[in-house]
């Protein structure tokens, strides 16, 4: 039996080249832990979605590298031994090549499009840091001065403004986001929920004295209010002031019983920024992205070392090891030894 010992030594040593280090990651795309209540929150969020996308890709890269590296020690390792342990360990090498070659080609089906619709992510995320900063923008109060004036004097002028940024929207210097203002945590049955931003005009204001409204009063002033405007007062007029546009945080996820496919369910409204639409089409493709991200890890999953004993050629070798040249897995007697071989081997 000392071919079978070379021959368990070798294979052993095989499986520990081929095995060390190789620990299977789970996916690291996953939904927000709370909700986002802020558009600060959800472009923070969309950008680590991003950034969790790309990080699937460098990891994919790895499980195709590192199984490529360890059949080249298989291979050197084979140069060390002769026939029949050779011809097993190079059948071995051959094998994991070809699964190498497949992760590969899965990696090259899916890395365009992955890339490409993580910038769409990154797109959502502007939007969002955008709308935060174009929620501030409102106009100015204009107080009431006698009606005869109000068209001529400088104080009618609309003026307009905008929240003072130091570092920008949604960033509080130094290169570091703004803290997290999170909600309640997301359904779980719903762990693709995103969420996004949209801008719509505000409902036509119909109280005198609240923001966007005309105010006529019997006095002149600052309006503080809709005490501060009387109906059918025309004597002295003014306009409250008020924010611009309704910015809203609105939260979606993935309907699977959608007709057509998997897809975000509807957010916006076609006169909102960005409109329904726009925002169809660009969770389409994060769907698409989360998809095929996920599906990229899974194929790349590491193989099971029983896959290789239940190949033919890896049996044909054990049995030739085991047995000689003239041996052949349709020869029963060296069964036991080829089970108890494996067995120890694989588990």
């Amino acid at each position: 039996m000392a071919n079978y010992s070379a021959f368990l030594q070798v294979k052993v040593s095989i499986v520990v080249l081929a095995f060390c280090g190789l620990v299977r990651h789970g996916t690291s795309l996953h939904g927000p832990a709370k909700q986002a209540t802020t558009p600060c929150t959800a472009a923070t969020q969309l950008r680590e979605l991003g950034h969790n996308s790309a990080a699937i890709l460098g990891t994919v890269m790895a499980k195709v590298t590192q199984p490529q590296l360890k059949d080249q020690k298989i291979r050197l390792a084979a140069l060390t031994f002769s026939d029949p342990n050779k011809s097993a360990a190079l059948a071995l090498a051959a094998k994991r090549s070809q699964r190498a070659l497949t992760i590969l080609q899965e990696v090259t089906k899916k890395l365009t499009a992955i890339a490409k619709e993580i910038q769409v992510v990154s797109r959502l995320a502007g939007t969002a840091e955008t709308l935060a900063k174009i929620e501030t923008l409102q106009l100015e109060d204009i107080s009431k001065v006698t009606a005869n004036n109000f068209a001529t004097i400088v104080s009618t002028k609309l003026k307009f403004k905008v929240e003072p940024k130091q570092h920008g929207a949604c960033n509080k210097g130094s290169e570091q986001r703004e803290e997290k203002s999170e909600g309640a945590a997301p359904d779980t049955a719903n762990f693709n929920k995103i969420s996004v931003v949209t801008a719509e005009v505000p409902a036509e204001q119909t109280t005198a004295g609240k923001e966007l409204s005309i105010c006529g009063d019997g006095s002149a002033g600052t309006i503080t209010g809709t005490e501060s405007c009387e109906n059918g007062q025309g004597t002295n007029i003014g306009i409250k002031d008020g924010k611009l546009l309704k910015i809203t945080t609105a939260q979606t996820h993935i309907d699977s019983t959608a007709r057509g496919g998997p897809e975000y369910t509807t957010v916006s409204a076609a006169s909102a920024i960005p409109s329904a639409q726009t925002y169809a089409a660009e969770l389409k493709l994060v769907a698409a992205m989360l998809t095929a991200a996920r599906e990229l890890d899974t194929a790349t999953a590491l193989p099971d070392p029983n896959a290789d004993y239940d190949e033919t050629i890896i049996k044909d070798a054990i049995e030739k090891t085991l047995g000689g040249a003239e041996a052949s897995t349709t020869k029963t007697e060296l069964t036991p030894v080829v089970d108890r071989t494996a067995k120890e081997l694989f588990g």
